[in-house]
């Protein structure tokens, strides 16, 4: 009987011990393959990385602005948040735009 140790994670298995007929990782493999060359797919997550990242700039900007205009609202003394307000709201004004435009020349 020959003995069959399990191989060590990350290690690649030799040929010869893999079982005769169709294994589950070359199933896998193609299914994967197949998934990553179908245009549809690839144009969608690109699609999806590309609006992903949009929103964590939207988030990055207008979160600056209000920090800015919470600053600017302490430097000058203010009780009512005028600053802050004007500025984020001028932040998701112009990045609304913005987005538009990148998206009509898409």
């Amino acid at each position: 009987m020959q003995d069959r140790t399990q191989p060590k994670p990350g290690a690649s298995i030799p040929p010869d011990t893999l079982s005769k007929g169709k294994s589950n990782s070359s199933f896998l493999e193609n299914k994967t393959s197949h998934r990553l060359q179908n245009p549809k797919n690839s144009n969608m997550f690109m699609i999806s990385c590309y609006s992903i990242s949009l929103s964590f700039q939207m988030m990055a900007i207008i979160s600056t602005a209000y920090w800015a205009g919470l600053k600017l609202d302490q430097y000058f003394y203010l009780t009512y948040p005028l600053f802050s307000s004007l500025l984020a709201l001028g932040a998701i004004v112009l990045r609304i735009y913005v987005l538009i435009r990148k998206i009509t020349k898409m």
